[in-house]
């Protein structure tokens, strides 16, 4: 029997299967160079970036309660909650106290397992011990500081989960912080997708399964397990896909330069931009509108066409007459608008 495949699948395949083959260095440096492909992007503006990361933690946020087996509308607001606190209350480095506070917001009955052993099924833990360790090196200290921090955050992503510090809550709670030291660093959120669940939890599960036959966790790190090369390699292809999706959602963003010929104070530029923030909001959330006051121009990013850009300077200039004329300049490549006189 001859199976015939869409052309759409077999491009998924193939970049999957590529994926898959990359080694953990090849995936951070390939992380590492789409990372600045949008971040050198002229769109990648301070404006733009808040609501690329907005986005993408709305959609981290509801993948990550998904992934849990009591997923509902009431967890999923508490998880964004959590993650808003941890975002806005991020020093650059994790504390104890810090990640008990997100913990608390994932979930107000969650509590800290003391500072003595824990002895279960999975491993006889040293909390306190295990917790001083994964701070140690997810915030650099030390020799960590020449660790490379995609590395640093991987480990604490597996180190959570494996030390589990809470009674419950330990899987929302770490991919959370997870995303806020990702994003501190420059990447895009990490994001663990519901059709990819069942391979996130039976990776951990064989490390758990490995790690259990030593007894405890305090080598976890010296001496990996050959199953936690598997699950930093699958958090590295995750990494990428989102750092992907960043530059997909930049492309098709173009610039124009308007400039404005008016008579009056230059802060009247201001109303024009305010008036192209709001025109422009109905066709899309990704934009930027800055003024140049200096030269008497106002630059616009967007994904509408230039002939919209026109029409709207068109209609605002007919209803401010300080406006003597205008022209506005495609500048996301070297071709050039209409000018237009009043």
């Amino acid at each position: 029997m001859c199976l015939i495949y869409h052309k759409s699948v077999v491009k998924t395949f193939k970049v999957n299967y590529l994926l898959y083959i990359m080694n953990l260095n090849e995936l951070i440096l390939g992380i590492d160079s789409v990372t600045q492909n949008y971040q050198n992007h002229f769109g990648y503006t301070d404006y733009v970036r808040s609501k690329l990361f907005e986005h993408a933690r709305r959609d981290a946020n509801r993948h990550n309660n998904a992934l849990e087996l009591d997923s509902n509308l009431e967890t999923l607001n508490r998880v964004n909650n959590a993650c808003t606190y941890a975002v806005e209350n991020f020093q650059g480095e994790l504390s104890h106290q810090f990640i008990r506070d997100v913990a608390y917001r994932v979930d107000p009955n969650n509590l800290w397992y003391s500072d003595g052993w824990r002895d279960d099924q999975r491993h006889s833990v040293n909390i306190g011990a295990r917790m001083e360790e994964l701070l140690y090196r997810v915030n650099g200290e030390g020799d960590f500081s020449k660790v490379h921090p995609l590395q640093r955050i991987g480990e604490f992503h597996y180190g959570m989960l494996e030390v589990h510090p809470f009674i419950d809550g330990n899987g929302r709670t770490t991919r959370i912080l997870n995303n806020v030291l990702m994003e501190h660093h420059g990447y895009a959120p990490f994001l663990v997708r519901s059709e990819d669940r069942s391979t996130y939890i039976s990776l951990l599960e064989d490390c758990t399964r490995q790690l259990s036959r030593r007894g405890d966790l305090r080598h976890m790190f010296s001496e990996p397990c050959f199953a936690q090369d598997s699950f930093y390699h699958f958090l590295g292809v995750n990494a990428l896909k989102q750092a992907n999706d960043m530059v997909g959602q930049l492309s098709g963003l173009n610039r124009y330069t308007i400039s404005v010929n008016f008579r009056g104070p230059r802060r009247r530029l201001c109303g024009l931009t305010k008036f192209y923030r709001h025109a422009l909001s109905h066709h899309s959330e990704l934009l930027d509108v800055k003024t140049e006051r200096g030269k008497k121009k106002v630059e616009v990013i967007t994904k509408s066409n230039i002939g919209l850009i026109q029409t709207l300077m068109e209609n605002y200039s007919n209803k401010n007459k300080w406006i003597k004329g205008f022209k506005v300049k495609d500048t996301t490549s070297k071709s050039t608008g209409a000018k237009c006189a009043n």
